[in-house]
């Protein structure tokens, strides 16, 4: 996907910005994604390319992970879904619980 934007923001993060501060604009992305993307924030998705909007409430939380291609090694993944985190995949992820 390709933005005219100067943002260094990902798409999930510019559409969810702008959903919150723009009803008409989330109204718009929650019946037709593609053509807000493209209208509102330039963005240009290419064919082919899916979006899927779903809405969060109090009660039902949905929660985006990044794609996971073929050969891709786990600690790329922030890199490629435009984040990251403090953990890069040398040091050892904290122990679970037993409870």
């Amino acid at each position: 996907m390709t933005t005219d934007s100067s943002s260094n923001k990902d798409l999930s993060t510019q559409v969810a910005d702008r959903a919150v501060t723009d009803p008409a604009f989330r109204a718009y992305v929650i019946t037709d994604p593609r053509a807000a993307i493209s209208a509102v924030l330039g963005v240009v998705i290419p064919e082919g390319v899916e979006i899927s909007v779903h809405q969060s409430t109090p009660t039902h939380v949905h929660i985006a992970l990044p794609a996971r291609f073929p050969g891709q090694e786990a600690n790329d993944l922030g890199a490629v879904s435009g984040g990251g985190n403090s953990w890069n995949g040398s040091n050892n992820p904290p122990p679970v619980p037993r409870y």
